[in-house]
């Protein structure tokens, strides 16, 4: 069994080293991070993360012992429910979720975070049923990506 611990758990203010090496502190074996829903936490991804990013990540991961395995995100609660079938929500949820399959391909985690919700304007039923149709819209990119 590993212990693992989301970046989340962490201030605001620690950067990611400080949180790889706090992590290590701590007895964790794995971080999950997280692409962020404001850009105040500097320890987070955002839409503007890039190959630099990725690369310093994947060098805290090799110092530190700290392995990353997935990247999870509170954007689909800012951005619209991944549930709605509204097709401008629905457009936003697949831009977030192409952003995370991104992060996790460049730091080399294999799994991403997607929580699914109702959206009330959508209905229960069919809050359930959409995310299945939008999964199946990106199975090639899922599968590409080794996600």
């Amino acid at each position: 069994m590993k212990k693992s611990i989301n970046a989340w758990a962490f201030p605001d203010s620690y950067d990611f080293e400080a949180v790889f090496s706090k992590a290590k502190e701590l007895g964790f074996d794995c971080i999950e991070l997280n692409l962020d829903i404001n850009d105040e936490a500097k320890h987070s991804f955002n839409f503007e993360s890039d190959e630099e990013t990725y690369a310093l990540v994947r060098s805290l991961i090799s110092k530190y012992g700290v392995d990353v395995r997935s990247v999870s995100t509170g954007k689909y609660w800012s951005s619209g429910a991944f549930g709605s079938d509204n097709p401008e929500k629905s457009a936003e949820a697949v831009k977030v979720m192409r952003k995370q399959i991104e992060v996790a391909r460049g730091i080399g985690a294999d799994t991403i975070l997607v929580v699914t919700s109702l959206d009330n304007e959508t209905g229960y039923k069919k809050s359930f049923e959409h995310p299945i149709k939008l999964f199946r819209s990106m199975e090639s990119d899922i599968k590409e990506n080794g996600i």
